[in-house]
């Protein structure tokens, strides 16, 4: 978990299979509760049911890029944080007041996951 905070909930938006997997079994390790989806689709069914505090998305899925899907998130939730996990090298701009996006390249271990959530993770009040 990270240090000096709560247990958070994560939407992990992840087309491959297998690294959904992974990435959520580190996760939940981490004791964060974890929302998968593998589409754009699922990723905003579940933006609008649960409370989430950080978003982890590919940048490159079928239909909707991760970076559309993160400034539609941005436009519900203006403070959740954002990581792009890709194997590209530069995140793309968000739009909005929130904190900035961060970049973790893939492949990631948990402390880069760890790192990655205590960048962008902002408590509410």
């Amino acid at each position: 978990m990270i240090v000096d905070s709560p247990a958070l909930t994560v939407l992990l938006i992840e087309d491959d299979q297998l690294i959904r997997m992974i990435a959520a079994e580190l996760l939940m390790d981490l004791g964060h509760t974890v929302v998968e989806a593998d589409n754009a689709d699922q990723a905003m069914a579940a933006l609008q049911s649960a409370k989430v505090d950080v978003l982890i998305t590919d940048l490159g899925l079928p239909g909707v890029s991760g970076a559309e899907i993160a400034a539609r998130a941005r436009e519900l939730s203006p403070q959740l944080g954002i990581i792009f996990a890709t194997g590209r090298s530069q995140a793309p701009e968000i739009p909005g007041d929130g904190p900035p996006a961060y970049l973790l390249c893939k492949p990631y271990d948990t402390p880069g996951l760890v790192a990655a959530l205590k960048a962008v993770y902002v408590p509410t009040k």
